[in-house]
C-alpha cells in the first residue's frame, strides 16, 4: 500500500526563530493520488562556528526543557492514577470467579506493571546519557515490544502482525523497544478496523522497522506538529509517547519517515543505521 512514489510538491516548514533549536525539522510533501509524505531531518550545522556553538547550547537547553516537561506530567499525571488503578483492582479481585473476567484482571495487572516500567524508562529518555550499544535481535525485540499491545488489539477486533527475520543490529536495546512500543500503541489506539503490521526490511543503509496500520490517516496540516510533546493522537493522552519517540531515534541517530493516505491508513518507520 506504501510504495515509493514520485513527489511532485514538496513544502519545507520554516520554524519560528524560538523554535528553530530543534534537534529535527519536519519536512512535508505530497504525491498526486494524495499520499501525505513526512519526515524528521537534522538540521546541517553552519559555516560559522559561533553559530554552531550557539545552535548547539539552544539544543541543549531545548533538550533540558523537554526533561523537565516529561518528568513533570509523569509525576503528577501518571503515578498518581497507577496508584488508583492498582488500588482498585485489589478491591475488585476477590469478587471474580469467572475464568474471562480473570484473564482480564491479570491483563490489567500486567499494563499497571508494563505502565511503571514506562515511567522509569521516561527517566531514564529524559536524561542525556549516552545509549548502552549491543547487538539486537530485531525478531526477538519486535515481539517483545507488541506483546503488551495484543490483548488490547484483539478487544478492538484488530489483528496485530510482527514480520521480522532474526537479524541483528548493534544498538540500545531499551531505546529501541521504546520506540517500536510507542509506534504500536498509537497505531492500536487509532485504528478502528482492519490491523496493524509490525515489519522489518534489510536497507542499504541500515535496517528499517515499518509500523502500517488501517486507520484514518494523517492530514498533512497534523504531520508536522506529531512529535510535540503537547500533541496526543487520543482523547485523555498526555502527547508522551511520540515525543519519547523523537528524543530515543535523535539519540541512536536514527531516522523517522511518516507516510500516509487520508481514509486508508498510515506508515511510521524508524531506520536504523548499521
Amino acid at each position: 500500500m506504501f510504495q515509493d512514489q514520485v513527489i511532485t510538491e514538496s513544502r519545507h516548514r520554516e520554524a519560528p526563530a524560538k523554535e528553530r533549536h530543534r534537534a529535527f525539522t519536519p519536512i512535508l510533501a505530497r504525491s498526486p493520488e494524495g499520499v501525505v509524505f513526512g519526515r524528521l531531518e537534522a538540521p546541517r550545522a553552519g559555516i560559522n562556528d559561533r553559530a554552531v556553538l550557539r545552535r548547539a547550547m539552544e539544543d541543549a537547553e531545548a533538550r533540558s526543557a523537554r526533561a523537565a516537561y516529561l518528568m513533570a506530567a509523569a509525576g503528577h499525571d501518571l503515578r498518581q492514577p497507577l496508584q488508583v488503578i492498582a488500588l482498585a483492582l485489589d478491591r475488585i479481585a476477590p469478587g471474580l470467579t469467572d475464568a474471562g473476567q480473570l484473564d482480564w484482571l491479570d491483563v490489567a495487572r500486567g499494563e499497571v506493571s508494563n505502565l511503571s516500567e514506562g515511567l522509569t524508562e521516561l527517566a531514564v529518555a529524559a536524561r542525556l546519557a549516552e545509549p548502552q550499544t549491543h547487538l539486537v535481535r530485531l525478531d526477538d525485540l519486535l515481539t517483545d515490544a507488541t506483546v503488551g499491545w495484543r490483548h488490547h488489539a484483539a478487544a478492538r477486533g484488530l489483528r496485530l502482525r510482527v514480520v521480522a527475520r532474526p537479524w541483528t543490529v548493534r544498538s540500545d536495546r531499551r531505546l529501541l523497544s521504546t520506540i517500536v512500543r510507542n509506534l504500536v500503541g498509537n497505531a492500536v489506539h487509532n485504528t478502528r478496523s482492519g490491523g496493524v503490521l509490525v515489519a522489518c526490511r534489510r536497507r542499504s543503509d541500515g535496517f528499517r522497522v515499518d509500523v502500517i496500520d488501517t486507520g484514518p490517516g494523517l492530514p498533512e496540516g497534523e504531520v508536522a506538529e506529531l512529535f510535540e510533546a503537547h500533541r496526543s493522537g487520543r482523547p485523555g493522552g498526555l502527547g508522551l509517547g511520540l515525543t519519547l519517540v523523537r528524543d530515543a531515534a535523535e539519540r541512536l541517530g536514527c531516522h523517522i519517515t511518516i507516510c500516509s493516505i487520508a481514509g486508508r491508513g498510515s506508515r511510521f518507520s524508524i531506520t536504523i543505521p548499521r
